[in-house]
Formats: structure tokens, C-alpha cells, sequence
């Protein structure tokens, strides 16, 4: 593990980004640290593409000399052309503490999630990667390009390849320096603290105070299925704050005109793209706004239509350019930009697949509770759902209790007020978030529609100091009550006899077979630099090691030759296989070439004799 090397590099970044945002003036102490927490992330997605696409060099030193590259030109504008003042003055941070310190309710809610995070922060280095999806494929691409040294098509599940993968990069940094995977799980707690900040600037912008501002942030990152993915290897909250980001910045150049704004806000959208492919409908309506907006000033004689062609393009050009490059490959690579989903325009296919994304996915995961009811009954249910544990995925729930209770009564009440006598929050705030949330193909899918908590809680915010201080005082402190009891349910995602025997444990011992699934207990006895070929519909990723120390491969061969010759040419220690598959009976038929090491419910292990292996596959 290269502690230092981590560190250093990410310095680098941060300097970059820091250097970047002050090239840009961003003003504002929110909009400067949204805007430097995304410059990073854009620095790290251009570095590793550039490293694992381009130079086919993924490797910490390359990676490494690239990012101290694209820091020194960000250097040169800081020289140049950058605001030389401070990122924050005192006078800022005072008045936030002050205002805080005279808000009991937000001061208690600001330390439940201080509690919250470093709870998450806590789980994220002591349990290894654990949630379906993630050991499926979302760290799989990582673990595989890391293999390679390059960011290539995997042999493995398909949606290690066809599914935008701008979070895996994340994923990649940190762990390509380390070697090791020990925080990976914090890659959407990174994503998540860009999108509280965003909530905060919404609602600031909107007329919050400092301390309400801070309250809607800390009601996002309390929010159950939030903080259940805070330490999850899935992309739906790093999705939802990155559209957070674009949405709060294209709202700020409407307020401001200040074109470092708009760019950032393109910056933000084209990650968002980057990582999800639903990000298309966010993102479309942050362009929408700005659309709009422009047509307004025109009309308005305010603007040119040149310069409005000219706008467009400083927020279009970063999103093509941080959010195409998933879809070209795969469309490159199997003919749809969304394979295997398939595409269809006014009725008529436009690109084939395998069905649509509502057949394959929407309809196998709706819970039978909600098969054949109305839209809007089927999220009513799936909001009104008493307090319990939420995990990554959750179905049913995942808002807490407080969306019922407040949030969602909140959003009702401001819309409905904002259409009245505010019709800027209305247009701005309100119908873009209403417009996204009623578009996604599961609404009442907690995790789809992330981006619509922000809404409640801006809205509540926003209504409550409107109210008499005691009013508001008694309205925030239930409010805060409440999230206190989703926030302590999310304790018992997992049992204090998993934890503690995790964290009696050395690090190297902390391993998903050892604390999860038994069947995978057997790679931590192997030696490092083990070399893998498996087939099975299951987990990939644990055979990789926690320190990545294995080598993987996906046995695809069609014939007994191209098996024994595959085994002998990249040296397999052991085989990992479905039962009764071909592999698995050519393997049995040479049991002193592949010794059987174990059998579970699906699989078998095979060891491979690599003396008699020379022998059998010279006979082939």
C-alpha cells in the first residue's frame, strides 16, 4: 500500500482544481467549494481516460506525470489570469457559525450527520465491498483495467462494459495508488458531499439562511437510502449530486451571467452523463433552462442570438466531451450507444437490443405489492413505508420518515405558494425537479429519483423561517427528531456481531468471503499473484484480492483444445466453475491435471496441476 503516493496525488488534483476554480472567479464561498470538488472529479475522469485510452498506460506513474501536467497548465492561468483573493474570508465563517449556534434545530441536525458521515466513513475502512451490484461489475471494469493497465473491454458481465462508467474511474483512483481497495466503497461519499453543497447553494439562493442552507444539505445527506450509499459501490447518488451540481450552476448564471458558472455547469453534466445513462432527462432539462432563458432574452432584445448560439456551446462542449466517450465505445463496440436496451423513436426501433429498459429492468424489480397499480399509487406506497433500515437498492421506502411527514407536505405547500406569488422559485426550482421526478421510468424507485429530496428540502427550509421563530423552532426540531430515528434505524443496516468481528480482525483477514459469503472464503487461502479462470453468473471481483494481488480471466473457449491450451498458456492456477457446465466436466475428466478442491450449491473449484498440465495440453 503507497499511502504517500495516494496522498501526493491527490494533492496534485486538488491544487489543480483549486487553481482552475480561481481561473474561473467562481464568487461565493458554496459555489467555490462545489466548483472545486468538481473540477476534481473532471481532472481525475480526464486523466485516467487519457492514461488508460489513449497512452494504454494505466499505471500509477503515468497517471501521476499526467494530472502534475494538467496541474502546472492549471498553475499558469492561476498566474495569469486568476483571482488572486482569499477562497473565504473570516467574516463568512463567522456568520455561519454565529447563525448556527443561534439555530438549536439545524445545530442538531448539522451534529446527527456529522455523526452520520463519520459512522459512514468508519464502515467504508472497516468492511470490505459487500453490495450486489458493485462485486457484479461496477468494481469489476476497475479491478480488470487495473489488470491490463488500460481501460479495455472486460470478458466479464456485460454490463461491465455497456453502462457509462465515469464513477468507476473514481472507483479506480482510489484505489490504483493504494493497491489496495480498503476505501474504495467512498467513492459515492465523495459525490455525496458535491451534492449536499449544491442543495445548500439552492437553497441559500432562494432566500435561506447560512444555517438553513447548511440544514437542507444535512437533510440530503441524512436522507436513508442517501446514507445507504454512502458506502455503496452503486452510482445513483453520485448521479443524482452531479445533475445537483449542473442544475445549482446554470440557476447561478441565470442570477449572475458570469460564464465560469455556465461552464461548470456543463462540467458537472457531462460527469453526470458520464456515470448514468438516465442522467439524459437531468441534464436535458438543465439545458431546457438555459434554452429558455436565452429565447427570453432575445425576445427581450437583451442578448443576440450569437450570443446565445455562443452560451449554449460553453455549457454543451464539456458535457459531450466528459459525457460521450461511454456511449461511442459502446455503440463502436455493439451497434446501440445503450445496448442492450433497445431504442425506440415514435414507435420504430432507432438502434436494436435485447428489449427495453422498462422490460428488462423496471418490470423483473418492481415489488409485487405494486404490479398493476396507478403510477401515483404505486409511490405513494412505496413512500408511506414505516421507519426501517434501508439498504443500497431498497425498493420500498428509502426517503425515511421524514419524507411523508415533512418533506413531501413541504414540497406540496412551496410549490403551490412559489406558483402563486413566487413564480421565479417556481420556474426555476420547482417545475424542472417536478418535471425530472414524474419523467423517470420508476418514480416510486428511491434510488431513481434521489435528485427530488432536494426539492423537500429546500421547500421546507425555505416555508419553516418564514414562520415565528418559536414556530420554527418547534416545526425544525421534530423535523430533526425524526431524521434522528432514520438516522439511528440505518445503524442496524448491519448486526453489532458482524462489526465486531470485523473489527477484531487485521485488515488483510477483512475479506467478503470471511465476513459475507463463505463460498468465496477459500481466495483468501491462495498465495498472491494467483491466477484465476472462471465462469459463473455471480461475483467477480472477490477473486481480484482485496490488494488486487490476483489475476482473473473468463473462460470463453468453445472446444476441449482451446480449454487445455488456455489453462496452459496463461499459467491458471484454479478454476472456478458452474457446475455441469462444459468447463466443468472437461475439468473432471482429468482429475490429477485439475485436482477438485471444493464443491458449493453451484460451483466447483479446481486446482490446476501445472507439471501435468505442460504434458496434457502438448497432447491437444
Amino acid at each position: 500500500m503507497s499511502i504517500g503516493l495516494f496522498i501526493a496525488a491527490t494533492l496534485i488534483v486538488g491544487f489543480g482544481a483549486y487553481w482552475f476554480m480561481k481561473s474561473l472567479h467562481i464568487q461565493g464561498a458554496i459555489g467555490q467549494f462545489a466548483a472545486w470538488w468538481v473540477l476534481g472529479f473532471a481532472q481525475i475522469i480526464v486523466s485516467l481516460l487519457a492514461a488508460g485510452v489513449f497512452l494504454e498506460m494505466l499505471v500509477p506513474s503515468v497517471v501521476l506525470m499526467l494530472n502534475a501536467g494538467i496541474t502546472t497548465v492549471a498553475g499558469i492561468l492561476y498566474y495569469r489570469i486568476g483571482d488572486r483573493g482569499k477562497a473565504v474570508n473570516r467574516l463568512w465563517w463567522s456568520a455561519l457559525i454565529r447563525e448556527i449556534l443561534h439555530s438549536p434545530a439545524w445545530l442538531a441536525l448539522i451534529l446527527i450527520t456529522a455523526w452520520a458521515l463519520a459512522w459512514s466513513v468508519y464502515l467504508i475502512c472497516l468492511l470490505p465491498a459487500n453490495d450486489w451490484d458493485g462485486l457484479f461489475y461496477h468494481l469489476v471494469s476497475p479491478a480488470y483495467w487495473m489488470q491490463e493497465r488500460q481501460i479495455t473491454i472486460t470478458p466479464f458481465a456485460i454490463w461491465t462494459n455497456v453502462y457509462p462508467q465515469n464513477a468507476h474511474l473514481i472507483y479506480t483512483w482510489l484505489v490504483l495508488f493504494l493497491r489496495d481497495d480498503i476505501i474504495v466503497d467512498a467513492g459515492q461519499f465523495l459525490f455525496a458531499i458535491a451534492g449536499a453543497a449544491s442543495i445548500a447553494g439552492i437553497t441559500r439562493s432562494f432566500g435561506a439562511s447560512r444555517a438553513g442552507a447548511a440544514g437542507a444539505a444535512c437533510l440530503f445527506l441524512t436522507t436513508p437510502i442517501v446514507l445507504a450509499q454512502l458506502t455503496a459501490d452503486y452510482v445513483d447518488t453520485a448521479m443524482a449530486s452531479m445533475f445537483l451540481v449542473a442544475f445549482w450552476f446554470v440557476l447561478r448564471f441565470i442570477r449572475s451571467r458570469h460564464r465560469g458558472d455556465l461552464l461548470l455547469s456543463g462540467i458537472a453534466g457531462g460527469i453526470a452523463l458520464g456515470i448514468k445513462s438516465s442522467a439524459l432527462a437531468c441534464v436535458g432539462v438543465t439545458g431546457l433552462i438555459l434554452f429558455v432563458w436565452c429565447v427570453w432574452e432575445v425576445f427581450g432584445k437583451r442578448m443576440s442570438v450569437r450570443q446565445a448560439a455562443h452560451l449554449h456551446l460553453l455549457m454543451v462542449v464539456p458535457i459531450v466531451l466528459l459525457g460521450s466517450f461511454w456511449y461511442i465505445r459502446t455503440w463502436l463496440t455493439y451497434g446501440n450507444p445503450l445496448h442492450p436496451f433497445r431504442i425506440d423513436v415514435l414507435g420504430h426501433p432507432l438502434f436494436p437490443g435485447q428489449g427495453t429498459v422498462h422490460d428488462m429492468i423496471m418490470v423483473p424489480n418492481t415489488p409485487p405489492e405494486l404490479l398493476g397499480l396507478p403510477w401515483w399509487e404505486q409511490i405513494w406506497l412505496a413512500w408511506m413505508q414505516p421507519a426501517q433500515p434501508v439498504v443500497y437498492s431498497q425498493h420500498l421506502g428509502g426517503f425515511g420518515l421524514q419524507w411523508p411527514v415533512f418533506l413531501f407536505p413541504a414540497l406540496v405547500l412551496f410549490t403551490v405558494l412559489a406558483a402563486w406569488k413566487r413564480q421565479r422559485a417556481f420556474l426555476l426550482l420547482c417545475l424542472p425537479l417536478i418535471v425530472i421526478f414524474v419523467t423517470q421510468p420508476a418514480a416510486w424507485w428511491s434510488r431513481y429519483t434521489i435528485s427530488f429530496v432536494a426539492l423537500g428540502a429546500a421547500s421546507f427550509v425555505l416555508l419553516s423561517e418564514k414562520l415565528k421563530r418559536w414556530a420554527a423552532v418547534l416545526l425544525q426540531g421534530a423535523l430533526v427528531a425524526v431524521v434522528a430515528v432514520s438516522v439511528f434505524y440505518q445503524h442496524q443496516v448491519y448486526s453489532p456481531e458482524l462489526l465486531q468481528q470485523a473489527a477484531s480482525l487485521p485488515r488483510e483477514e477483512r475479506t467478503f468471503g470471511r465476513l459475507f459469503n463463505p463460498d468465496y472464503a477459500f481466495i483468501d487461502q491462495v498465495p498472491d499473484g494467483t491466477r484465476f479462470a472462471i465462469k459463473f453468473g455471480d461475483f467477480a471481483y472477490p477473486f481480484f484480492g482485496n490488494r488486487l494481488q490476483h489475476t482473473v480471466y473468463q473462460l470463453r473457449m468453445q472446444s476441449e483444445n482451446e480449454f487445455w491450451q488456455f489453462l496452459k498458456d496463461n499459467r491458471i492456477d484454479y478454476v472456478f466453475t458452474v457446475k455441469d457446465t462444459p468447463y466443468d466436466e472437461w475439468a473432471r475428466s482429468r482429475p490429477q491435471e485439475c485436482v477438485p478442491e471444493g464443491t458449493m450449491e453451484r460451483y466447483r473449484l479446481y486446482r490446476i496441476d501445472r507439471e501435468r498440465m505442460d504434458g496434457i495440453a502438448s497432447a491437444y
